[in-house]
């Protein structure tokens, strides 16, 4: 007869975050000016965004959107920090990528740019989520 074992809970392992920080260079076209930080991938991203006061911060050309967009939580609520109602065109260089990409403003609290799943779909990066790194 095979011993007996009772299994009264399971603990699943969860993944905690969806995201990944790579560093990213960054060029204006009209106005010549660089920076170069981390940006944030993150797939539950609905987006591609640079924070407001990071771009202000800079000197990027905030430009205005013909129509703001509503920028909503998780969770389905409207964010409390309003529509999204600038842009700013920048050259992103990632791991040897070079590609011109439109950002659009809005607080983004800790994170200076945040690349979401219309990114992913776009440029279909492979990421090896283990030792976080990203190749073409």
């Amino acid at each position: 007869m095979s011993p007996v074992l009772d299994v009264f809970s399971v603990n699943v392992p969860q993944i905690e975050s969806n995201s990944l920080s790579i560093p990213i260079s960054m060029k204006e076209t009209e106005t010549s000016k660089t920076a170069e930080t981390f940006g944030l991938i993150d797939s539950g991203a609905g987006g591609k965004f640079i924070d407001q006061n990071y771009a202000k911060w800079k000197g990027f050309k905030i430009k205005t959107l013909k129509e703001p967009i509503t920028a909503r939580n998780v969770d389905g609520t409207e964010n409390k920090r309003g529509k999204i109602t600038g842009y700013v065109d920048l050259i992103l260089t990632i791991n040897g990528r070079t590609t011109p990409t439109r950002l659009l403003v809005s607080g983004l609290g800790k994170q200076r740019i945040i690349l979401g799943f219309p990114w992913l779909k776009q440029h279909n990066p492979i990421i090896d989520w283990k030792t976080k790194e990203i190749t073409w």
